[in-house]
């Protein structure tokens, strides 16, 4: 009998330490974003890709595309994306970006990498990331995806 009991206990055992070491399950979240500014002279398409696992946002992946029949604006665009960037990949890292410029378009591909980016001194930095972060300093995905909605995207969980 006690052989029993003890091979049922070892049993549960090995159960709840496999159930409790079970990592989440990668995740993605596409937010979409269009703008036409009629009196700035362009159209803003942007789409953001929020990996996730758990609450916890690994990376996102964006693509930006300004279109305008100005030059100048799409020249400011390009220049901005470019900037910001670069600034923010030497300060931070985690920042891997191609911007393009095309005759009536910029496009900024983007990749943020979150495990990689220094996220403390981001947060020390710029307190209002601090709102974004949990304890951990670790981005939380209900929080980001709330910041891209407030700017107008429309967000859906990917299959």
């Amino acid at each position: 009998m006690k052989k029993k009991i003890f091979g049922v206990l070892c049993v549960a055992m090995m159960l709840i330490l496999v159930g409790c070491g079970k990592e989440a399950e990668a995740k993605v979240t596409k937010c979409t974003l269009s703008k036409n500014d009629v009196i700035n002279n362009y159209k803003l398409e942007s789409t953001y890709e929020i990996h996730y696992k758990g609450d916890i946002v690994n990376s996102v992946k964006s693509a930006e595309k300004v279109t305008s029949d100005d030059s100048s604006i799409i020249d400011q665009f390009a220049t901005t994306l470019t900037d910001t960037y670069s600034k923010m990949q030497e300060a931070y890292g985690g920042y891997e970006y191609d911007i393009t410029r095309g005759t009536d378009n910029v496009v900024g591909d983007v990749s943020i990498d979150y495990e990689k980016l220094n996220l403390e001194k981001l947060a020390e930095d710029d307190p209002t990331m601090s709102n974004l972060l949990n304890d951990d300093n670790k981005i939380l995905k209900e929080k980001l995806q709330s910041m891209y909605e407030g700017l107008g995207a429309e967000c859906e969980e990917v299959e």
